[in-house]
């Protein structure tokens, strides 16, 4: 018993700080199941290596070697594995077309890891070395830094999607994340160059809390969702329009062909289903320097002041041929202007002619 008061003494703000997001993403789960997962699967992992670390060390304390490399291996792996879930919680709803490169440096990881279990390894990854009293020390070999090395790299990756973010509208956003990035660094530098033994244990309830408060922004946040679809309601798009001004580069414009028809002859619940599937395939091509709203039942836009032209060629190509795949279909149009020589109203004009001109080719060939 006074092993377990140590530790809930120990890790209070952690246990705490676990409580509350867990209980939050499981109520909030159904309405954003990517978020909400890698939320709980971020603070499982933090809470997770707290325990394992108290294992560790009173398996080093009584000379219990295979249960202090088991507790070893796993925080080494662990560790970066809750920076990539936070990095995965930052994504939102919002499906990762590369999801399985940045999972890999952490498979890496955990191969080098498993080396440990090896013998005669000690003097390339870690092992322990047996006192007089029969307790268990450290030994590091050249493979150790691995883990921090790994860390590093999702920490860098998080950094580069802030400046992308930075050079996009979505400031609040990017401010929310410099926060969380500059505090797991810290918690990572510290652990790494001033912790090696791992006495302040500070990593854990920082994650914990960073989390925590990303997702109370998120939490915040969705009060400018819409609800059906998880694109940016008409609200949103309203504020952000108004703080670009005139910056606007790309306006893509997407109406649902035949919506009416459907929640008329088939039901709202059919035309709720051809809502979702359009907004699957906006958000599989919509990168991460576009934005995309729903303006009505059957409305979206996408817009960016940091695109190319190719891109959005390219994204309503996409669009188009996944769309193909499916029941539904939608009428596009665009606008590009990087000169400003177009006003934003302008460019939503030309966008919505080229979108009617689409909408008649529609109706002419499948009438």
């Amino acid at each position: 018993m006074e092993i377990v008061g140590n530790f809930i003494v120990q890790n209070f703000i952690l246990i705490c700080t676990s409580i509350v997001l867990i209980t939050m993403a499981v109520q909030r789960f159904k309405q954003h199941p990517r978020i909400s997962l890698h939320t709980i699967l971020v603070i499982s992992c933090a809470l997770s290596l707290a325990v394992m670390g108290t294992i560790e060390n009173i398996a080093k304390e009584n000379g219990i070697l295979p249960l202090a490399l088991i507790c070893a291996v796993f925080g080494y792996v662990s560790r970066p594995a809750c920076i990539y879930f936070l990095i995965m919680t930052t994504k939102g709803n919002r499906p990762t077309r590369h999801s399985f490169l940045l999972l890999l440096p952490l498979l890496i990881n955990a191969a080098i890891y498993c080396i440990a279990f090896f013998p005669g390894t000690t003097t390339i990854v870690f092992g322990f070395l047996r006192g007089e009293d029969g307790s268990l020390s450290f030994f590091g070999g050249y493979l150790r830094y691995t883990a921090h090395i790994v860390s590093a790299f999702y920490l860098g990756y998080l950094l580069v999607s802030i400046l992308i973010s930075l050079k996009s509208r979505n400031l609040r956003h990017s401010i929310a994340l410099i926060a969380c990035t500059v505090f797991v660094t810290s918690a990572v530098v510290i652990e790494t160059f001033f912790d090696t033994d791992n006495n302040f244990g500070i990593l854990n309830p920082t994650i914990a809390v960073c989390t925590l408060t990303y997702y109370l922004f998120i939490y915040i946040e969705n009060g400018q969702i819409d609800s059906l679809t998880g694109l940016f309601n008409r609200e949103t798009y309203q504020r952000d329009v108004a703080e670009m001004g005139n910056t606007v580069r790309g306006v893509i414009m997407l109406n649902i062909n035949g919506l009416r028809r459907i929640n008329e002859n088939l039901g709202y619940q059919e035309g709720d289903k051809a809502v979702v599937t359009v907004t699957r395939a906006v958000l599989l091509y919509t990168p991460s320097n576009m934005y995309a709203y729903r303006l009505a039942g059957d409305e979206f836009i996408i817009i960016s002041n940091t695109c190319l032209e190719e891109e959005l060629l390219y994204i309503i190509k996409k669009i188009k041929a996944n769309l193909g795949k499916t029941f539904y279909s939608c009428s596009i149009g665009y606008c590009y202007c990087d000169d400003k020589s177009m006003s934003f109203q302008d460019m939503l004009k030309e966008a919505e002619k080229k979108m009617s001109l689409d909408k008649e080719e529609y109706y002419r060939t499948n009438v």
